[in-house]
């Protein structure tokens, strides 16, 4: 009997174990793999959403730069550029907010500089498009063309370098290569 029982324990030391350990392992690897294909689709969504509300902020405040470079005293069609220049960045602010868990923190802090630096432009436009204030003081008029002038200079100079880099991180993260 115990012949038997120590060929028993062969068999299922060689055999049996090997098996169960090999399909436990493929199991779990399979399970691991099910889980980040999930989280990185979710990601590359996330990556994409980002993107296309960052490209939808950028167009929009470019927008406006390009309205008061034709027409200065067209206040209302600024004042509606810079209307969807804000909701765009809100949006973008939202969004990235919401879903900054994804990446890494060099997209956070160049996401935080593309957001301010966005954002300080439009407050810029906000603060010396009065149309009033504008055609009644002549030096306020003077000073609000020096600050727009010096935010549209922000918006080419900072704007597409912090992008750049952001591109970058997101082509690394979805795996093309630049």
């Amino acid at each position: 009997m115990d012949n038997a029982l120590e060929v028993a324990f062969q068999i299922f030391i060689s055999i049996i174990l090997p098996a169960v350990v090999a399909f436990l392992t493929a199991t779990y690897l399979k399970e691991h793999e099910v889980k980040f294909t999930k989280l990185h689709e979710l990601r590359l969504e996330k990556i994409s959403l980002l993107y296309s509300k960052i490209s939808r902020g950028h167009k929009a405040i470019y927008g406006v730069i390009q309205a008061h470079k034709l027409d200065k005293e067209n206040y209302n069609e600024i004042s509606t550029k810079l209307d969807s220049a804000i909701e765009a960045l809100f949006d973008l602010d939202d969004f990235f907010d919401e879903n900054a868990i994804f990446f890494s923190e060099k997209i956070v802090q160049n996401m935080s500089t593309l957001s301010t630096t966005l954002t300080d432009i439009a407050a810029d436009f906000i603060v010396y498009t009065d149309q009033k204030e504008a055609t009644e003081n002549e030096s306020y008029a003077k000073e609000a063309l020096k600050a727009l002038k010096t935010a549209a200079k922000t918006f080419n100079n900072v704007t597409p370098k912090v992008v750049k880099i952001l591109e970058e991180e997101f082509r690394a993260l979805m795996g093309v290569a630049a």
